[in-house]
């Protein structure tokens, strides 16, 4: 979505795991569930290829953590444009001849030897990329009475695994804000918004879950934006968390409303989305609050 692109890919954790210079396990989770910026070429009919760079000990990919990294190499070249990709999207474009990737090459300066890089992308693979099991029977997402029955007592959550099983089982809703109205925009009841200039709602630098629609009306009150909302996939949300940096995520129950913290969601994130299968795209569709013309108040 246009208002979460390259001004908001800022890796501030990531980077700061860098200055250590070691590949901690942490700093591994980190690189695994991050988007990076990496030097494109246009290549016509609007795709791009990657570009290697001649360094002191080879032929090297650079990323960047931000488009403030990118500028430091980049600002005066006009042959190439900033890309957002993942790790594994590298798969690629490595080869066993040259020597690896290098991240903020003009700062932190960190060195991924291509040989690593191939178990990292394989391991993205195996633990990471696919979270969908095939094997698992379908089930309705709408049991939120078990949810709501786990919340009960509950300040904090300390089985991350445990969660994501009831949040599995229930439907969940989020917010998604414009500045513009994008009523005409709706076919059948639902908005396509994947391309349209929108955000999801946030709360002190969380996005926020919702198990009952009473508490999304509650919250957009007083906004000055026009409000949709849509049948939340977590892992997605949880995926958003990691790529923007977000704080975490703010999950409104009847029963009370919980912080699950960047840090926890990043350190579980491997067990959460084996307890959790994919909502197949829905969360791609957005429908108006409260059967109204429009959100906004």
């Amino acid at each position: 979505m246009v208002k979460d692109m390259i001004d908001n890919v800022t890796n501030d954790n990531l980077k700061e795991l860098l200055l250590k210079k070691k590949l901690t396990p942490e700093l591994l989770m980190e690189i695994k569930t991050s988007f990076f910026i990496h030097p494109s070429k246009p290549a016509g009919d609007g795709k791009y290829q990657f570009t290697y760079s001649q360094d002191d000990d080879g032929e090297n990919l650079h990323l960047y953590t931000s488009h403030e990294e990118y500028l430091k190499c980049h600002a005066e070249d006009n042959e190439v444009e900033p890309g957002f990709l993942y790790f594994n999207d590298l798969y690629d474009a490595l080869y066993t001849e040259m020597n690896g990737i290098i991240i903020n090459p003009s700062t932190d300066n960190f060195r991924i030897p291509v040989w690593l890089a191939y178990h990292i992308i394989e391991d993205i693979e195996e633990n990471n990329e696919t979270y969908e099991n095939p094997y698992r029977p379908p089930h309705a997402f709408n049991d939120n009475n078990l949810l709501h029955k786990y919340c009960e007592g509950k300040k904090t959550f300390k089985q991350y695994p445990n969660l994501f099983s009831y949040l599995d089982a229930s439907t969940l809703y989020t917010i998604i804000c414009s500045d513009n109205n994008l009523d005409v925009y709706f076919t059948n009841g639902e908005l396509e918004y994947k391309d349209k200039d929108v955000s999801f709602f946030k709360i002190n630098s969380h996005y926020v879950l919702y198990s009952d629609m009473g508490l999304m009306e509650d919250d957009i009150e007083n906004q000055e934006m026009y409000c949709y909302y849509v049948v939340a996939d977590a892992v997605q949300i949880v995926k958003r968390v990691l790529e923007f940096d977000y704080e975490g995520i703010l999950l409104k129950t009847p029963n009370g409303e919980f912080k699950l913290p960047r840090k926890l969601l990043l350190k579980h994130y491997e067990s959460i989305i084996r307890k959790y299968v994919n909502r197949e795209e829905q969360h791609f569709h957005a429908l108006k609050l409260g059967g109204l013309d429009s959100c906004t108040n």
